[in-house]
């Protein structure tokens, strides 16, 4: 099974069940382990005469193994723990967790386009909040768009709960256009380019592509296949004046 497909698991409820009862930290080998089976790390063992939860003398030289290893399993905090996240899960499960955890930082994405720019920096999960105070003439809460103007264009497209960004711009004779997802939440996401003719309700171009992450270069994902290239000669076939019928959606990929 491929990591993305694992299920997540939060793990913290069970770690805080493999606790040492003196200092309340996460149990680390090696433990030590009294008559009652009450579990110590060898730090706290050493400054007790006997157990502090049961009055029980110690066992000379006895570990609890499984508990080592169970604490060694999963003692993997995330992170983003710094900046607020909890959880704490498997060597396996974390790398998932650390690709959408919402206090994963970022910036704004328009600072990935050149004629935008914002000093903005914070957490996953602050992003909505702060592109619909700061840039609400860029925002879209509708999985679409249409953009006509036949120049650069960027919107922020928010849809159901994910900031996604969308750029087109010219560059010598063709025309680019791309959807970024900021990662938000763990859906999966394509883009929809639909380009019509006003004239001939017929004639059409549709492109469909996989959102990639806005962590990802666009320059590599143009080069790559992986969205919307056009040259001008397409393009001037559905341009009427200075204005070109296309639409562009988000769609959820079940």
């Amino acid at each position: 099974m491929e990591t993305d497909e694992l299920p997540f698991v939060d793990l913290t409820p069970m770690s805080q069940l493999l606790v040492c009862p003196e200092c309340d930290n996460l149990l680390v080998q090696p433990t030590s382990v009294c008559v009652s089976g009450h579990t110590f790390c060898t730090a706290c063992r050493l400054e007790l005469d006997k157990c502090s939860t049961c009055d029980g003398t110690f066992l000379e030289h006895a570990r609890n193994i499984l508990i080592e290893q169970i604490c060694k399993l999963i003692g993997n905090m995330c992170p983003y723990s710094a900046s607020g996240c909890k959880y704490t899960l498997t060597a396996t499960l974390l790398p998932v967790h650390v690709s959408r955890c919402v206090y994963r930082k970022l910036e704004c994405p328009l600072n990935k386009i050149p004629a935008c720019s914002c000093s903005w920096s914070s957490v996953v999960k602050n992003l909505v909040p702060h592109v619909m105070k700061c840039h609400e003439d860029k925002v879209s809460e509708r999985n679409y768009i249409m953009s006509t103007a036949l120049q650069s264009d960027v919107k922020i497209i928010i849809h159901k709960g994910e900031v996604f960004l969308y750029y087109k711009y010219h560059d010598g004779d063709e025309w680019f256009a791309i959807i970024q997802r900021a990662g938000c939440t763990e859906l999966k996401f394509r883009s929809v380019f639909i380009i019509r003719s006003s004239q001939n309700k017929i004639e059409s171009v549709n492109m469909t592509f996989p959102v990639t992450s806005i962590e990802e270069s666009m320059d590599d994902v143009f080069e790559q296949g992986r969205s919307m290239i056009l040259d001008d000669t397409v393009v001037d076939k559905f341009t009427v004046g200075d204005e070109i019928c296309m639409m562009v959606a988000v769609e959820e990929v079940e």
